[in-house]
């Protein structure tokens, strides 16, 4: 019985910490498109972003670099 409950709070405390490491991209991706922010702001945005998901998944990595290298001109 307290292998069950041990058990179930695991998986809900994982469960909570992958939606928030989710709700942390969006909320990056809202402050990158953002075009009244200062650019620094912006690119901070976008580091985070790139320190955060790199490893990850390389693929929004590759395309948030093509976004960050109009930005950047």
């Amino acid at each position: 019985m307290k292998k069950t409950k041990l058990i179930i709070t695991i998986l809900l405390l994982a469960t909570i910490s992958l939606t928030y490491a989710q709700d942390k991209r969006e909320s990056l991706k809202i402050i990158w498109e953002n075009k009244s922010l200062q650019d620094t702001v912006r690119f901070k945005a976008i580091n985070d972003f790139y320190e955060n998901n790199t490893q990850s998944d390389p693929d929004s990595s590759l395309k948030l670099a093509e976004f960050h290298y109009k930005l950047a001109k």
